[in-house]
């Protein structure tokens, strides 16, 4: 007669075993990885390794931020450190003069109905305080302080004066809006007396003469010609290329489009270009004079 004996194995003996099959399976799995890293670091070690220079970090910074047909050339004009001013005397004399001694303007503040007189900084401050934002950037609100300065000078030039005797006035209709200082927050009156200051008494010239330096909100592309708006043709007021279309999505002109776009000038700014480069790049051709 066969006998089946059934051995009888411990609980010992089978956790044992148990621990083994755990432990054996873990290695297994290390050693896998183990030969897989290995293989993708043999590949690796195949392919040529090509070292990123100092050069090829700020052509990738600079293809984040603008597109080659969007980015303004680098030139002498946009290198500018320093103001450039006069190097000739203009030849009206008598032009000259009133230029030198510009210190104060008369403004008719055409809502009160009355004229004061104000040291021209002042005036550009309140300009600079109604015609762009406190928050764009520093460089573009010196560059539209130079701006608003140089209009009133050309406008005090050339105009026979307004209402109430003063050569400009408060209706950004005919001349340039003003702000109420006395209505202005102390932190925005900060920000725009520091552009004022920092341009303090500089204008644009061409040929020796104030520009007439109008400006808009926005453009699409390019900026427009006088000759085009208005009929009149000036040669610091032609069609220049402008940027904020790529930048800030303008999609449609805000303004007459002619001369500085006041979009395209945050854009320069915020790319790090300085007020002379801004306005030499909307104002073709001027140079920098001083009236203090």
């Amino acid at each position: 007669m066969n006998l089946y004996v059934k051995k009888h194995i411990s609980y010992k003996a089978k956790k044992n075993m148990l621990s083994f099959f755990v432990i054996a399976a873990a290695f297994t799995i290390v050693y896998c990885t183990f030969l897989l890293g290995a293989e993708r670091i043999a590949a690796k070690g195949k392919r040529e390794i090509l070292p990123l220079s100092s050069q090829s970090i700020v052509m990738s910074i600079k293809n984040d931020t603008a597109s080659p047909d969007s980015k303004l050339p680098i030139d002498a004009a946009f290198e500018r450190k320093v103001p450039l001013y006069i190097s000739d005397i203009p030849k009206d004399a008598a032009k000259t003069q009133q230029i030198a001694g510009f210190e104060t303007v008369s403004v008719y503040f055409h809502e009160a109905g009355k004229t004061e007189t104000l040291p021209l900084e002042e005036y550009v401050l309140g300009v600079l305080l109604a015609e762009m934002p406190t928050s764009y950037g520093e460089e573009a609100l010196k560059a539209q302080a130079v701006a608003c300065r140089t209009y009133a000078v050309y406008k005090v030039l050339n105009t026979n004066g307004h209402e109430g005797a003063g050569q400009l006035c408060t209706s950004s209709a005919h001349c340039q809006a003003y702000a109420d200082l006395s209505k202005i927050s102390d932190e925005r009156l900060m920000i725009a007396k520091k552009a004022v200051d920092a341009t303090k008494g500089i204008i644009m010239l061409y040929k020796g003469e104030p520009i007439l330096s109008v400006f808009h909100a926005a453009s699409v592309g390019k900026t427009r010609s006088s000759a085009e708006v208005w009929g009149g043709e000036l040669p610091y007021l032609v069609p220049v290329k402008t940027s904020e279309d790529a930048f800030m999505s303008v999609t449609e002109r805000r303004g007459h489009g002619v001369g500085m776009s006041q979009y395209g000038a945050q854009c320069l700014a915020s790319e790090g270009y300085d007020f002379y480069a801004i306005l030499s790049h909307y104002y073709t051709g001027v140079e920098f004079g001083n009236v203090l």
